[in-house]
């Protein structure tokens, strides 16, 4: 078996993570085996880990725009919003009994961590108020407007959306804070990774975001906190990150991600010409594929300035997305449908369901993302690969052909195991 004969694979799903250069995994083994010391240990080989720490919160001070936050590192952006979401609301539930005056203010398509935690925080009496979204996937700020009163303590909203890319129009926020006495706390993560963002200029008090959507290290996030500002912990400890959060950090991790970000600050504005070039290069492709097709492709994503460039959402009328996307993945090419973690329950797409797509179109949507290391040819396979897939079905409607095989489409747990099983010796057989 030569490992140096792995073909590599298409990948297009970098919104939902991407993968870890060989550099950085040399990164992290070499720290591991020298910076194995408990941070808060009396060594002097701790004390230097601390002076590395706070070099590494530097570059993300840069990045950010963030010279007067706290900033705690987390196991992800999950625990990020939960403890920046919790953290506020608890606060205020220590203080006050009457806690039903009180109301958070988020929108219908947030990712599962915050409409699952202001679900949570609903069972402790908050009322929690939902922003509609219009068709184009961006919410109404007269409707925000409507919804802020001086009871609210909370507003929490992503910069972009991580199924279609689309900006949020956050810009509105400081000045209703000049009116209301609110936190703001904005979800990040799909969005750190294509370039530095100013947390002063949208009036963020707390944001949230993680290392595996910027560089695909997993199992290490960011939560930023304005100082001044009370967060009840989640984590009780021994005291670590100025109380914020309990327990040894991770310094490997801290420290190969701080080394990314200083490289970044550097790369970053010939990465988005790279990102933006492909992104035009994309669209193009994909309007050819369009002029085949005529009507039955439909762009999901705005095609303007207020997208994330790395983030593409499109639909083909009458096909299963499910059964394209186990097409291309045989052929080493992987797209995405949506928030992975919306697979681990075989939910469809809330946040299309928002922009009032139809069920029947709803599950017929790509997601389209990619960062500055993907080719030009990665669009030119994936383009041909659709092709492939419509040949192969010789004309019939794969939602049909789903609709008509329901049982086989929707497995239960052994039956995933068992196509898992398959999928995985198929993958050794090609090392071989």
């Amino acid at each position: 078996m030569n490992i140096l004969n792995i073909r590599t694979p298409v990948y297009l799903d970098k919104a939902s993570t991407k993968p870890l250069k060989f550099k950085w995994n040399v990164l992290l083994f070499w720290e591991n085996m020298i910076s194995f010391y408990n941070l808060s240990s009396l060594f002097p080989q701790s004390a230097e880990m601390q002076l590395e720490i706070k070099k590494v919160k530097n570059y993300f001070s840069e990045w950010l725009n963030a010279q007067n936050y706290s900033i705690i590192f987390t196991s992800g952006s999950t625990e990020s919003i939960n403890t920046a979401l919790k953290g506020v609301c608890f606060v205020k539930y220590l203080k006050n009994s009457n806690i039903q005056k009180f109301n958070v203010v988020t929108s219908t398509i947030e990712h599962k961590a915050i409409l699952e935690t202001v679900k949570f925080l609903k069972k402790f009496g908050f009322e929690i108020r939902f922003i509609p979204i219009s068709k184009t996937g961006t919410f109404d700020p007269d409707a925000l407007n409507n919804l802020i009163d001086d009871k609210t303590i909370l507003l929490s909203l992503s910069y972009a959306n991580n199924e279609t890319g689309i900006i949020q129009p956050i810009e509105i926020v400081p000045e209703l804070k000049k009116r209301f006495n609110f936190c703001f706390h904005c979800d990040l993560t799909s969005s750190i990774s294509y370039g530095p963002f100013d947390l002063q200029k949208y009036g963020i008090d707390l944001a949230s975001f993680s290392a595996h959507k910027m560089f695909g290290l997993k199992g290490i996030g960011c939560l930023i906190i304005k100082k001044g500002l009370q967060v009840c912990p989640l984590i009780h400890g021994g005291g670590q990150q100025d109380n914020f959060r309990g327990g040894t950090e991770n310094y490997s991790l801290i420290k190969v991600w701080g080394e990314y970000i200083k490289k970044k600050l550097r790369t970053y504005p010939y990465d988005q010409n790279k990102i933006k070039s492909l992104n035009q290069y994309c669209i193009k492709k994909i309007k050819i594929l369009k002029k085949e097709l005529g009507d039955r492709i439909i762009f999901n994503s705005l095609l303007s300035e207020n997208r994330l460039p790395n983030i593409m959402n499109i639909l083909i009328t009458d096909i299963y997305n499910r059964d394209l996307i186990g097409f291309l993945s045989n052929k080493d090419i992987f797209v995405g449908m949506g928030a992975a973690c919306n697979n681990l329950i075989y939910e469809d797409s809330y946040v299309l369901r928002e922009m009032r797509l139809s069920q029947r179109n709803i599950e017929s949507f790509l997601r389209i993302s990619f960062d500055e290391n993907n080719k030009f040819s990665d669009f030119d396979n994936l383009i041909n690969g659709i092709r492939l897939f419509l040949s192969s079905i010789k004309g019939h409607k794969s939602l049909e052909i789903f609709e008509d095989n329901l049982e086989l489409n929707l497995p239960d747990c052994e039956t995933f195991r068992k196509i898992a099983w398959k999928y995985w010796f198929r993958q050794v057989r090609k090392l071989k």
